[in-house]
């Protein structure tokens, strides 16, 4: 539209060639944020994923186009169109406005849905003052029929009495502004928002706040946050793992870190560090509570070491297993569990063609043990391409009949660059936990600039016997018009 200011247009994007995700090994009670990866929603994505906190965004856009079904398996919902305008208008404000529309999946209960989000950035000076709104509308459904198969995220349940009054959330809206604070020669860093859901029929408790100030100095840094949401916000299109656990919650955050400069030629700065974190719920009692300090050494040839100790406090607000609650005792709802452990973790030089990072953690979980290990290996064979090899083991006994098991996750992956033209990227993955094994090989060939023809292979199988669960072979060919 003007050389700062993009408009995206986009018609039945399939992603087919879109790198798959990482998996992990996810231990705690809490959603686990993937990254995007879809081009389309990468752009200008500062502006979009910027307000709210990292816990408390509210707007993730990998809630579109995915969603899970009734037995909690991720299935992607095609999206019709979606149209993007993101940019700067003059030398102080910026704008992000999208609009994408889903197509319906009668199977899973889904109408159509259209979700909108609009940002309005101002910059004053270094810092910036932000507005936020995210609308998300299904289509095509009014009032709630009991002989019709709806998704769980659209039906809410209402007890008046004794009675427990079905309806359909038809729309669910987040407005917002955030505030950005930099200053003091960017020594000084301050945060702070205020948001609030809109659904039918909900009035009060609404709200997500957060507030964070941080100092950067020379020789110590101090960190200062709270955030919080109300038992009623609901911000369908954000990611807010915690209210997936705790139905409304208050939490703070504080850091504190030493840094010292020794005389020597090999460590350019060494402190200690101590940091808490806590969560309460409308009772105000203590619900999480971490308390870590550790010490840390870095090298001028970018290596670093880190050594700490961890006290870790829960009092459970639903049954829970960590390994696995299908087969496992669960730990009971209002159960009390403490542990502590020590961890350590190096990272060598950055700069040799071989580079590794190797950490883990030994102690006590829950009312057992978990010993882990974890690290990458990476190698550059210059100039063309790069290997690397991440892993994460999980030795975990717990007593009883809580969970004995020993959890492996190992992702081997090869980028190669043939020519300037012609590109492979390989990525295996053995995952233990979600019982997962996936192949993904994708062939690039950029025939012109901007313009490219894709061979992408992927299937997954039973990691316990190798039986192929799917497997899909995807010809992607796009070609850029210069109109």
């Amino acid at each position: 539209m003007t050389p700062s200011l993009n408009l995206d247009l986009t018609v039945n994007p399939d992603f087919s060639q879109v790198e798959v995700d990482q998996q992990v090994i996810n231990l705690t009670q809490f959603e686990f944020g993937f990254p995007e990866r879809r081009q389309f929603f990468l752009e200008n994505n500062d502006l979009f994923e910027q307000p709210g906190f990292p816990d408390t965004r509210p707007f993730f856009s990998r809630r579109i186009g995915l969603v899970r079904d009734t037995s909690g398996v991720v299935q992607r919902v095609p999206i019709q169109y979606g149209a993007r305008l993101s940019g700067k208008m003059g030398a102080k404000w910026r704008v992000g406005l999208m609009n994408l529309q889903t197509e319906d999946r009668p199977s899973m209960g889904l109408p159509k849905q259209n979700y909108t989000v609009g940002v309005l950035q101002r910059n004053l000076g270094l810092s910036n003052i932000g507005f936020v709104m995210v609308n998300k509308e299904s289509l095509g459904i009014s009032d709630y029929d009991p002989t019709v198969f709806y998704h769980e995220s659209l039906v809410k349940e209402n007890v008046i009495g004794t009675d427990t009054i079905k309806s359909l959330s038809r729309y669910n809206r987040v407005f917002g502004v955030d505030f950005n604070l930099r200053g003091l020669k960017n020594k000084l860093r301050g945060d702070m928002y205020y948001h609030r859901s809109v659904d039918a029929g909900v009035t009060d408790k609404n709200y997500s706040f957060g507030t964070f100030l941080g100092y950067y100095g020379r020789n110590i840094s101090i960190q200062l946050g709270q955030n919080g949401a109300g038992e009623n916000y609901n911000a369908e299109v954000g990611f807010v793992p915690k209210l997936g656990v705790f139905s409304g919650y208050y939490s703070g955050f504080s850091r504190v870190e030493g840094r010292f400069i020794p005389k020597s030629n090999k460590i350019s700065t060494m402190g200690p560090y101590a940091e808490i974190n806590f969560t309460n719920i409308s009772e105000w009692r203590n619900r999480d509570k971490i308390i870590k300090a550790g010490y840390k050494i870095s090298f001028f040839n970018t290596s670093s070491f880190d050594v700490s100790g961890e006290n870790s406090f829960q009092r459970l607000v639903r049954d829970f297993n960590p390994v696995d609650k299908d087969v496992y005792d669960s730990f009971l709802k209002g159960e009390s569990y403490e542990w502590n452990r020590a961890l350590v973790s190096y990272s060598s030089d950055q700069r040799p063609r071989l580079t590794y990072k190797i950490g883990g953690s030994v102690g006590s979980f829950y009312n057992g043990t978990n010993n882990n290990i974890n690290g990458q290996l990476s190698y550059r064979f210059q100039p063309y391409g790069s290997f690397s090899v991440q892993f994460d083991y999980n030795d975990i006994n717990l007593p009883e009949n809580y969970g004995k098991k020993q959890l492996f996750l190992i992702s081997p992956k090869l980028d190669v660059t043939f020519t300037d033209r012609l590109f492979l990227t390989a990525f295996a993955q053995y995952n233990d936990f979600s019982q997962n094994v996936n192949l993904n090989t994708r062939f690039q060939w950029r025939f012109k600039p901007a313009s490219d023809f894709f061979v992408v292979y992927t299937e997954n199988y039973l990691s316990s016997n190798f039986v192929n669960k799917n497997r899909a072979l995807v010809l992607k060919w796009t070609y850029w018009f210069n109109i």
